[in-house]
């Protein structure tokens, strides 16, 4: 979870009246009425203003970048802080604000240098190591962001997001029991909904099933229309022979389809591309497989559908060999194909002498004798087919 504190900035760039004309303060002043109202427009217009009586005023582009930034103007918010940097070289709510925007856009690694440098001139600044873990962990530099949401923690002991995003990072690194340590911390701060949602993802991940029901109650209770804590707190009673009561199972049954998983990710991404290494060895369509206990069906639709673009075509391909009088011919076009054109002998005067074989991805052969019933070709070489 990213750290955006521009509404608490006014707090922290107290302007001393004595660095403005009085003109340009009472513009700056309009301003941040204006903020106050989230007239985010007037408020860029009164800064600009008070930047025409007084074009060294490091503070007021600040401020008028936090007004674009509202407006996710990040460019023009970039423009303002860097403006001010130029005037000021030590404003560290400069640097800070920047290394914020630039994060807006993805730009996280132009954003860890601008908080490494709010870091150089304010060691002290729990926000800028909060913000700059945040950064590390989207370009998954886990252990990194652990470091420094840490410091963060330590600064500060009351940030829950420093305790969520620490949780966070540590589940991406399957610490599972430490994530549950940090979401209890963070709940202990300030009880939240997502807090919640993603402690009782990390109990369902280590089979901590009771205590997972209790934190997807606690988050039905936040949000009565939760579909996925519905949904994984049915699958935590399963798993415990508990059934919910008859007036909850509307909301439990209703669940029958793929849901979303925003909140929790039931397989990380490296645990579902070894499952789906093996489901494309197995041979089998996804419903086979998946009912052989792999992995619940619309989790593996969930998994594949999201990683449509990066995983590997499944094979499709399914060797026949026919054989007759010791002339074999073998085929390596697509099942569906081959139960069109493959090339039948006569089987009047053929029948004793073709056997077929075919050949499974997952390494099963198939032999038959004698030319084979064509529906019972056909149901074979569509197996791998979903």
């Amino acid at each position: 979870m990213k750290l955006t504190y521009f509404n608490l900035f006014i707090l922290f760039l107290i302007l001393a009246s004595s660095g403005y004309s009085q003109t340009a303060k009472d513009y700056i002043d309009s301003g941040n009425e204006k903020n106050d109202h989230k007239d985010y427009r007037g408020a860029i217009e009164a800064f600009s203003k008070a930047l025409e009586f007084d074009p060294q005023n490091a503070k007021a582009f600040c401020f008028r970048g936090i007004s674009k930034s509202s407006l996710k103007d990040n460019a023009g918010a970039i423009e303002d802080f860097s403006m001010a940097i130029t005037i000021d070289t030590q404003l560290v709510e400069a640097y800070f604000l920047r290394g914020v925007s630039k994060s807006d856009i993805k730009d996280y690694k132009g954003a860890i240098a601008d908080f490494t440098r709010t870091l150089q001139i304010d060691p002290k600044h729990s926000m800028a190591l909060s913000n700059r873990g945040y950064s590390k962990s989207e370009l998954q530099d886990y252990k990194g962001a652990i470091v420094d949401y840490s410091s963060a923690i330590e600064i500060d002991p009351k940030n829950s997001f420093a305790y969520y995003d620490r949780g966070e990072a540590r589940k991406h690194l399957e610490d599972f029991k430490g994530a549950i340590s940090d979401y209890s911390s963070a709940i202990e701060v300030e009880p939240e909904n997502k807090w919640f949602s993603s402690r009782g993802g990390a109990k369902f991940q280590i089979k901590d099933y009771v205590r997972a029901i209790a934190d997807f109650t606690k988050v039905i209770e936040f949000d009565p229309k939760h579909e996925t804590a519905y949904y994984l707190r049915g699958e935590c009673r399963k798993n415990v022979s508990i059934r919910p009561s008859t007036s909850s199972n509307f909301a439990f049954q209703s669940l029958s389809l793929p849901f979303s998983l925003k909140t929790i990710d039931m397989y990380n991404e490296k645990k579902f591309r070894a499952i789906y290494d093996e489901f494309l060895g197995s041979g089998l369509t996804i419903r086979d497989f998946c009912a052989n206990g792999q992995m619940n069906e619309a989790k593996f639709y969930y998994w594949q559908n999201k990683l449509k673009d990066q995983l590997p075509p499944k094979r499709g391909f399914v060797p026949v060999v026919f054989e007759n009088s010791g002339q074999a011919q073998s085929s390596g076009v697509p099942a569906s194909v081959q139960s069109q054109s493959a090339p039948f002998p006569n089987p009047e005067t053929t029948m004793q002498t073709i056997s077929c074989e075919i050949s499974y991805p997952n390494g099963v052969h198939v032999k038959l004798n004698g030319l084979p019933d064509a529906q019972l070709l056909r149901s074979l070489l569509v197996l791998t087919r979903r």
